[in-house]
């Protein structure tokens, strides 16, 4: 896998074009040439083998998160570390089951269950759905209290730190949210400390950090409201 730097070339050419394109591309060496990297349903063999002990939605949930920790058969943890993504923008397979009517109640229970009860090609099948793929590295978890790092490159905070499209908020900046969850106003200072592919879609997009294991799992699935948010800037700094 490697990544082309379009913004580098855009300067080195002059190209106002190039200027318009993202600034990097992923793709794969094919000989000489680089050419986009294969979509998930293409990619052979298939990458869950790495996860062969897991569970095929459970993997998917792991690469929508970006990162967590991983419980092995004989007790020991890792962590599971994003490493890197295939290029490709994210769509929710679980979207596209609840969309084709597969799963009119589009939660991670419910797609296990759908999983477990349709088998392993038509599970194949429905992931496919979302071409992109997210890939893992295996760290160590020295301190069980700390949270994964972020793209900050800092460990989140549960309920502290909110992933953002860094193009509309630069990282470390602190945020006001003024939403709902649960049904109750949920108002926090929050610091930007993470991205996502299904983030990076405007200003206003963020996902709330919520910790590890079960409960905060299940708790970061009902966090899904409208709200409004504040970027809070020092004093003296000159808006644009």
């Amino acid at each position: 896998m490697v990544s082309v730097d379009i913004a580098a070339f855009a300067e080195a050419y002059d190209n106002e074009v190039l200027r318009g394109a993202p600034r990097a591309l992923t793709g794969q060496l094919v000989g000489n040439e680089v050419r986009p990297y294969p979509q998930r349903g293409d990619l052979n063999p298939a990458p869950e083998q790495a996860f062969a002990w897991a569970h095929p939605v459970d993997v998917y949930n792991l690469q929508i998160q970006g990162s967590g920790r991983i419980a092995f058969p004989d007790g020991t943890n890792a962590r599971a570390a994003y490493a890197a993504q295939n290029g490709y923008r994210w769509r929710s397979a679980l979207g596209a089951l609840r969309d084709s009517g597969e799963l009119p109640s589009a939660t991670w229970g419910n797609f296990r269950t759908w999983s477990d009860q349709r088998g392993a090609e038509a599970t194949r099948q429905a992931l496919a759905a979302d071409p992109s793929y997210v890939f893992f590295q295996e760290e160590t978890i020295d301190d069980p209290s700390a949270g994964p790092r972020g793209a900050a490159n800092v460990p989140l905070t549960p309920l502290g730190s909110i992933a953002v499209d860094p193009a509309f908020h630069p990282y470390g900046a602190v945020v006001f949210v003024d939403g709902q969850y649960d049904g109750q106003p949920f108002r926090r200072l929050l610091v930007a400390q993470d991205t996502g592919g299904a983030i990076r879609r405007g200003p206003q997009r963020g996902d709330v950090f919520f910790g590890s294991g079960p409960e905060a799992g299940q708790g970061a699935e009902r966090m899904n409201a409208p709200a409004r948010w504040w970027t809070l800037l020092p004093r003296g700094v000159p808006v644009s």
